[in-house]
């Protein structure tokens, strides 16, 4: 009985030694035959770990180490796109632009419906490197892509994020054909044509992001660009009543009414852009407002068959005590009258004249 269970035993000692035998073969075969394959998969183990702490070092702003990091996985894994992202925003940072730029380039090669990256890249060559047809290009592509939602090892971000970088890019292309327009100079034909794809790129965006500011702000300044008076209007209405603290909607909303004779809503958008420019405390531009303002008012008693001597010997309106008050040279709003005065730079007759047009 104990020789059979000593021959038992040797048996499996036996087959476990030949079957151990032929793994080590075949791993030996195979390290032989494919250590190059081999070879990039550690490389690739190694890169991904420099790329880590590359992201921990650009997250904690040690831009000089991060770069290091990503130089050295990319030496490694030229492939990984994010790494190569994330080196060109740190170039960007730098303000390093034609090699952040590139790197932007190299990244869509290597995977082509990186659409941040794309995006980034047209922004850059249309402020900085004064390429907005590049530009254009990119942002085309980007609303065309269709990124995958899984491909390891990239991994995209969801439908919502996808429709959000097209509505960016949308807007981005309006910018980018407005400083087109720019170049063409005295070609006027040439200039409305590329403010007109400015429109459209717009409303493209539109109809992602509805409310969104810049984009309303921007397509009223295009439509007066265009001389189109009246869709501006009713743009920077919208964009008015969607921030009303901000002086650039209402200073440019006044100049096109001053355009249009409508002096009366000119001065009251003007005397909206300086009372926010006096709360901020940005008192250069806000003279330079009130000289403007000034001219309208003259113009609005003109208009109006009025007297200026009279005008000044009128009662002027005096705020209450407590709601209005000055600190440091500058109107600052007590809580009293904060929402109300809000709700006043919201409000605007003629717009609610264009809303009534356009329903």
């Amino acid at each position: 009985m104990q020789f059979i269970k000593f021959i038992s035993n040797l048996f499996k000692n036996i087959i476990f030694k030949i079957v151990m035998s032929v793994f080590a073969i075949i791993f030996l075969f195979c390290i032989f035959f494919f250590k190059d394959w081999f070879i990039l998969q550690y490389h690739h183990i190694i890169a991904y770990y420099l790329v880590y702490k590359g992201d921990k070092a650009y997250a904690e702003e040690q831009l000089t180490n991060a770069i290091n990091y990503y130089n050295r996985a990319l030496q490694l894994y030229p492939e990984h796109t994010k790494a190569r992202y994330n080196l060109a925003n740190i170039h960007v940072a730098f303000e390093d632009f034609e090699n952040a730029a590139d790197l932007y380039r190299q990244t869509i090669k290597y995977d082509p419906n990186f659409t941040k990256a794309r995006i980034h890249l047209g922004i850059i060559l249309t402020e900085e490197l004064y390429n907005p047809d590049e530009a254009i290009e990119n942002y085309k592509a980007t609303v065309k892509s269709k990124p995958f939602i899984l491909n390891i090892p990239k991994i995209y971000t969801n439908g919502d994020d996808v429709k959000n970088d097209k509505a960016v890019a949308y807007y981005n292309m309006g910018l980018a054909y407005k400083t087109k327009s720019l170049i063409y100079g005295d070609d006027t034909e040439k200039s409305r044509q590329n403010l007109e794809y400015a429109v459209d790129s717009y409303k493209q965006a539109l109809k992602i992001r509805k409310n969104d500011y810049d984009t309303l702000y921007n397509l009223a300044l295009t439509y007066q660009l265009l001389g189109r008076k009246e869709d501006a209007a009713v743009y920077y209405c919208k964009a008015i009543n969607l921030k009303p603290l901000n002086f650039e909607a209402h200073y440019n909303f006044a100049i096109l009414l001053n355009s249009m004779k409508q002096y009366f809503y000119s001065k009251q958008e003007l005397e909206k852009a300086g009372l926010v420019l006096d709360s901020k405390g940005d008192t250069y531009i806000s003279r330079y407002i009130y000289d403007i303002f000034r001219e309208v008012n003259y113009k609005l008693m003109i208009q109006q068959k009025r007297n200026p001597l009279v005008d000044k010997m009128m009662k002027e309106e005096v705020p209450l005590e407590g709601e209005l008050t000055y600190v440091g040279g500058k109107v600052v709003v007590s809580d009293k009258l904060d929402e109300t005065i809000i709700n006043n730079l919201k409000t605007c007759n003629i717009c609610k004249d264009y809303k009534e047009k356009k329903e």
